[in-house]
């Protein structure tokens, strides 16, 4: 059991990667936190999104590499899990009532 700190507001959600080895937090600061299931270790804190982070969620095949993220600034982000430090790419906007809904919106 390890307690995993960092997020300066509330966590919206979480999401463990396919093969289980990371754990991804977003929150209502900004960011998606990265950390080694296993032990708690941090890997990468990603600050691309303008305002909070309301969803995350992995591809469903381990060896896809690929991470998605849902800001509330309306932008959807696809995260290449093997390089925490590569830019993302921000795959669109969504704009209307449902901007920064979820991942799930944003992957129809």
């Amino acid at each position: 059991q390890h307690t995993l700190r960092g997020h300066s507001a509330e966590i919206t959600e979480l999401a463990i990667s396919p093969d289980n080895r990371i754990v991804v937090s977003t929150s209502n600061d900004g960011t998606a936190r990265v950390w080694r299931l296993a032990d708690g270790v941090p890997v990468a804190v990603l600050c691309s999104h303008k305002s909070a982070v309301n969803s995350v969620s992995f591809a469903a095949h381990s060896e896809a590499h690929t991470m998605l993220t849902v800001g509330a600034d309306a932008s959807v982000m696809l995260w290449d899990a093997r390089d925490w430090e590569a830019a993302p790419r921000v795959l669109r906007a969504i704009h209307g009532p449902h901007a920064g809904a979820s991942v799930a919106a944003a992957a129809a």
